[in-house]
């Protein structure tokens, strides 16, 4: 942790270089942890990905024959630097970095890409970060986009051989595809120990690190950036707060204080402050993991303690569960593909050699028991980290820089579930094929190869690690059919459960044992993940509902509870939202219930069967909708005795079938009426050229003639810009032109299309952008950009909707800051 600081200085003297770290060079480079900056190492050609052909390594030499019960620890392997932050590509290949080779607190210098089939100490590309940018205890997670690349935020400052201990606000891409890091926009805000999480829609919300502790922000799937304005952070911990995607699409954390919150990020976010977390559970060096959707299971810190923190309802409730062997300070939580929870590194006393414990410690969820496994080597302690691979076993690298070791090395744990009894490894069910990309809501068809019964199928997110905290692992078990050796697996209907991204597949068979896992990659839900569901423990929607969760509607409970207080009879449930499009047409809406049921589009009642009967089908007349547009939506159903079933379904245009509606399609907001709109984003920076931390932010309309006078406090009067970002709502169909005045330049995109470009310092100048085909009611991406040079300062944004025959200012009400 930079807070430490480090002593000394580390110089960069020769040109930039590549290292290849394989077996052959740990005989020549120290087993792979020698080598000094100055050295340039000849560069063998990069080797293809080897995932689909290459078996996972196992160590040799004898199985411990208790290994069926404790699992079994590697031999240490020296790795190329310490690993503070480890990420699992979609490839199985693993990229770290956080040091330098020998072991000094920077990211400033190198980055690593292991093979992740090789022995840990071969099959290394160490490469030169060029980027500029100290990527020391950033923030960093795979986006959920295809092409295998990681969003790196922020980091430290490296001036004149030291790290400054300082936020800066830089991003960094690295593609797998080259093993390249690119140095991207800059975040609104310097971050120094941020968390950032994959939102539903594909978004990335970025809160807390030190020198952005006020406001968070929201990276966006097109890489631009929206300070989240209306929330403020700052009585909140900056260090690596610990954030999670809820069941009802809001981001719920706690602080390093033990604070809960929510935060939603649309437009310029809310905040909600919750209770607090007892004082023996918190602490910075404490870990946690979100073990099934809405749970939370929390340990490490300030005592030996665990806890569950439930989040399902809306309202935290958090319960006790067993006591780990002993208090592990700097411990780490991992998932494991049959959902229990492994428990790796820690000790007694702050990064300190005190009460070390190096066992695997495993809580089954099932029981809320802990077990305690094999120990390995090395003490895991401040700056380890712990990272599921793709055969089942844990990567348990780092510890250092500082500490009481510089932990040059890793371990691998192999957990009991590969290995029968007698010291001998167990025999494993086989995936032989699965979609690489898969939907929420849908079905996928994976083919085995086992001598035994598939009991389960799991997806688990692949893992992103830091200071003892996962951003991006998440566990959920998949309902199945099985037919010979085809299983037809149920993907995630909620985006909430799933966000968007790259996950492991596992199947276990009847034994326990888990084959190796297949990548698959899943695509982006609707920006909420369904319709907002109220279920009430009644059959009449009255009273306050148990919970509320979002969802797509393609439901056959039988008779089984839908969830935690709702009993298997009597009770209903309302769902409300939006329903978009993808096509102009004619559409039948269809639903299948068994009992009661109703159904409302766009305001209008389309289907009414509230009664008791079994599985019935019903369709409503056709209804005409527009491409793009929005329509309110609502569903109510009850269940009176009996199984319980119920479907939304639609017919579209030029079909014949009513199938599902898709989640993408739905949406747990109402569509907001074109006339609803506050504003823009707008970013002020005290500079030209929209660079650094604005000074000021608010959301407007833009219709401004300041003259000689500043725009507002901190604002210069000269030489300043903004930025002002959102979307506009095309109140009417058809063909609209977009007209600036401005002084200076200007610049302005819609829908991603760049209109106008005057960036050049001029009086007061009118621009028209050419004719722009807009939807009714549908709101489109719009950037404006502008600078103030000397002198008056002008600018206005206008537009000619359909039938109008003059230009007017684009009023506030059309214009939506998110």
């Amino acid at each position: 942790m930079g807070r430490f600081g480090i002593s000394g200085s580390v110089r960069w003297q020769g040109r930039h270089h590549r290292l290849l770290w394989s077996g052959l060079c740990a005989l020549a480079l120290a087993a792979c942890g020698g080598g000094s900056e100055d050295e340039d190492v000849a560069v063998a050609p990069q080797q293809e990905d080897r995932r689909a052909t290459a078996a996972a390594f196992f160590p040799p030499g004898a199985i411990p024959t208790d290994a069926h019960l404790r699992g079994m620890w590697s031999p240490v392997y020296s790795w190329p630097l310490i690993a503070l932050h480890a990420v699992l590509m979609p490839d199985g290949s693993v990229l770290s970095y956080g040091t330098t080779t020998t072991g000094k607190q920077t990211g400033y210098f190198h980055y690593d890409v292991w093979d992740g089939t090789s022995a840990p100490n071969a099959g290394h590309l160490t490469l030169p970060n060029q980027t500029g940018t100290d990527l020391f205890c950033n923030a960093q997670l795979v986006l959920p986009q295809a092409g295998s690349k990681v969003l790196m935020a922020g980091g430290d400052n490296f001036v004149n051989g030291f790290t400054t201990n300082t936020g800066n606000p830089n991003t960094n891409i690295f593609d797998r595809a080259n093993n390249s890091l690119t140095l991207g926009p800059n975040m609104f805000r310097p971050r120094w120990y941020a968390t950032l999480t994959t939102m539903p829609n594909g978004d990335t919300f970025i809160q807390g690190g030190r020198d952005g502790a006020d406001r968070s922000e929201v990276r966006t799937t097109g890489g631009t950036f929206r300070l989240l304005s209306n929330v403020d952070t700052s009585t909140l911990d900056w260090y690596y707060p610990r954030n999670y995607v809820a069941p009802d699409g809001r981001v719920f954390g706690y602080d390093t204080f033990g604070r809960m919150f929510y935060i939603n990020v649309a437009g310029t976010g809310t905040l909600s402050l919750l209770g607090t977390i007892p004082a023996n559970y918190r602490g910075q060096d404490a870990t946690s993991a979100m073990f099934l959707p809405g749970k939370i299971l929390h340990f490490g810190g300030a005592s030996n303690g665990a806890i569950v923190i439930d989040i399902n309802s809306g309202t935290p409730s958090i319960s006790t569960t067993q006591s780990l062997s002993s208090q592990r300070r700097w411990a780490t939580a991992t998932l494991l593909p049959n959902g229990r929870v492994l428990a790796t590194g820690g000790s007694e006393v702050y990064n300190e050699e005190i009460g070390v414990n190096n066992s695997a410690e495993i809580w089954n969820p099932s029981t809320g028991q802990w077990s305690v496994g094999a120990s390995g080597q090395v003490p895991r302690l401040y700056h380890s980290n712990a990272l599921l691979m793709p055969d089942g076993s844990v990567l348990v690298p780092g510890g250092g820089a500082p500490g009481p070791r510089l932990n040059l090395n890793t371990e691998v744990y192999y957990p009991p579930y590969l290995f029968a009894a007698g010291g001998v490894r167990a025999t494993r069910p086989a995936i032989s094929s699965v979609p690489g990309t898969v939907d929420l809501g849908k079905t996928a068809t994976v083919t085995v190869n086992s001598s035994k019964a598939i009991s389960r199928v799991t997806l688990l997110k692949t893992g992103s690690v830091t200071h003892s905290f996962n951003m991006d692992q998440r566990f959920l078990e998949l309902p199945f059919t099985t037919s010979g050796s085809t299983l037809t697996v149920q993907m995630p209907t909620k985006g909430t459960d799933a966000p968007p991204g790259y996950y492991m597949l596992f199947v276990i068979d009847s034994a326990g044992v888990p084959s190796e896992a297949k990548f698959v990659r899943m695509t982006v839900g609707g920006t909420g993940g369904g319709l907002s569901g109220s279920y009430y423990n009644n059959l009449t929607l009255a009273g306050n509902p148990v919970f509320t969760r979002n969802e797509a509607i393609d439901f056959n409970w039988g008779n089984t509870s839908p969830g935690a207080g709702v009993p298997t009879d009597r009770w209903s449930v309302r769902w409300s939202g939006s329903v978009k499009a993808p096509s102009s047409g004619s559409y039948k809406f269809q639903t299948l219930s068994d009992d009661g049921v109703r159904l409302w589009v766009n305001n209008a009642l389309v289907i009414d069967d509230w009664n008791n009967h079994g599985p019935t089908t019903r369709t409503s007349a056709s209804i005409n909708l527009t491409a793009g547009q929005s329509y309110a939506i609502k569903l109510e159903y009850y269940d009176n005795l009996g199984g319980a079933q119920v479907a939304l379904r639609w017919q579209a245009p030029g079909t014949s079938t009513a199938v599902p509606i898709p989640i993408s399609a739905l949406e747990p907001g109402a569509p907001p009426p074109s006339g609803s709109g506050t504003g823009l984003a707008a970013s002020y920076f005290s500079n030209a050229t929209l660079t650094g931390t604005p000074v000021m932010g608010r959301t407007e309309a833009v219709n401004f003639a300041w003259g000689t006078a500043s725009p507002g406090s901190g604002v210069p009067v000269d030489r300043f810009s903004v930025r002002w970002e959102g979307t506009v709502n095309a109140p009417s169909g058809g063909s609209y032109q977009f007209q600036t005045l401005s002084d200076d330049g200007v610049r302005l995109w819609v829908n991603g299309v760049q209109l106008i470009n005057n960036w050049t310092n001029h009086g007061p100048t009118t621009n028209t952008s050419a004719a722009i085909s807009l939807t009714a009611g549908q709101r489109y991406a719009i950037r404006l950009e502008y600078y103030e040079n000397v002198g008056g300062a002008t600018i206005q944004m206008n537009w000619k909707p359909p039938g109008a025959s003059a230009y007017a200012a684009v009023p506030a009400n059309q214009l939506f800051p998110n």
